[in-house]
């Protein structure tokens, strides 16, 4: 990554190190570089940061200059050498700093924020803080899968010039160091399930705000949309918190409450109800934090419940159940983990459900009626209908395809 070039010097830098700039043997300066994207970089001085839009820019003769032009006589070579870049960068180039390294100043925020997250929900967020006009300085992200698209925070981050740091873990002290060095204002958390540590969380200057899923106390844990469904609960929402040691248990800044309807899924919940309010939601409690009027309300112990991963174990279908246990099973792991049963020893997953109220007569597992768009599975109190199934280790397919691959037929039993 070439940053400046000083007599045909290429000087190579990455985010977080040193760029050293040779001044004809004397002291050495310090430049940070926050973010290269294509040509585009962003450069930190000691009291400001530049975003370049050319790095050719960059390409200072410093050389050319005695050490009296640098403020070196009687002076600190350092400080002289920046004055002299950000001097170039104002006059020559009309470049003006967009941030303050050590402060709270910015082109349009009143903030330093940094987004920890992954996913298409950081992707939004980012997306959203960008188009409010708030100052982010920096996305924390998980390193790049091989051979698969870099995660839709990157992109976003990327798309906006924004510096991108990945790391595996954020309690290595690399991470922390990398967090330390952008001198954050806010650090704003979404959609993070990696174990972020107390030297990042009391970092920044107001603080960290964080998503979750549900509404605080209820629901601790990282399947906070699965659990409800499945418990048969009529009402979930999202918290935005402010993060401390625990896990989820730090005091809570806002919460906005949705229904869950009968017919409801994972899926519809989150991507229909879920998403788009907690994108907003993250957005007004930025603003609550910028305008100072943020609250923190310890959350009611008394009324915590945690439940870890929800996995294709947890939601095994078990016969004996009600039909609505069964139907409430099934709607919380769709699209996943996918609540499931066996049918000749194979494991088989059930997704795009229906119940019916009303006693078939038949046993439960039993498939009572085969549709052209799905089969109908006694149960106690009720049936299911299934609409798509999959096979361990198989796509999902539509029901009318698994009833013709392997001869369903009424009468059949699942759960055998």
């Amino acid at each position: 990554m070439v940053l400046l070039s000083v007599r045909d010097k290429a000087i190579v830098t990455f985010v977080t190190e040193n760029c050293t700039v040779p001044l004809e043997a004397q002291s050495i300066t310090k430049a940070c570089i926050l973010h290269e994207c294509q040509n585009a970089v962003a450069l930190r001085l000691p009291k400001m940061i530049y975003s370049v839009p050319n790095r050719d820019l960059l390409t200072l003769n410093l050389s050319e200059k005695r050490p009296d032009d640098l403020g070196m006589k009687g002076g600190n070579p350092m400080a002289g050498a920046f004055e002299f870049m950000s001097t170039r960068l104002r006059r020559e180039y009309g470049l003006k700093p967009s941030a303050y390294a050590g402060g709270t100043g910015n082109m349009a925020g009143n903030l330093r924020i940094v987004v920890i997250g992954q996913a298409a929900f950081g992707e939004k967020v980012v997306d959203a803080l960008v188009e409010k006009g708030e100052n982010v300085v920096g996305v924390f992200c998980s390193p790049d899968a091989e051979g698969r698209p870099a995660d839709p925070i990157k992109q976003a981050a990327e798309k906006h010039n924004i510096p991108v740091l990945q790391f595996r873990r954020m309690r290595r002290k690399v991470a922390i160091d990398a967090f330390l060095e952008l001198n954050t204002d806010l650090c704003v958390m979404a959609f993070v399930t990696d174990i972020v540590p107390d030297a990042i969380l009391e970092a920044p200057t107001k603080g960290t705000i964080q998503y979750h899923p549900s509404l605080l106390p209820k629901h601790r844990g990282p399947s906070s949309i699965n659990w409800p469904i499945v418990e048969g609960e009529t009402k979930t929402g999202l918290t935005i918190f402010w993060p401390d040691a625990g896990l989820d248990t730090g005091p809570v800044l806002l919460q906005k409450e949705v229904e869950i309807t009968p017919d409801d899924t994972l899926g519809t919940v989150y991507f229909g109800k879920l998403f788009d309010l907690g994108v907003d939601a993250m957005i007004e409690a930025v603003q609550m934090v910028t305008d100072g009027t943020a609250p923190s309300v310890a959350q009611d112990e008394s009324e915590a419940t945690y439940e870890g991963w929800c996995r294709a174990e947890n939601v095994a279908i078990d016969w004996s159940k009600s039909a609505s246990d069964v139907y409430n099973m099934i709607r919380g792991g769709d699209p996943s983990p996918g609540a499931n049963t066996t049918f000749n020893g194979a494991v088989i997953g059930f997704f795009k459900a229906g119940k019916m109220d009303g006693d078939t007569g038949r046993p439960a597992g039993e498939v009572v009626e085969i549709t052209d768009d799905g089969f109908r599975i006694a149960a106690d109190g009720g049936s299911i209908w299934i609409g798509r199934v999959q096979q361990e280790g198989q796509r999902k397919v539509m029901a009318p395809e698994r009833v013709e691959s392997v001869g369903l037929t009424k009468g059949a039993k699942f759960g055998s």
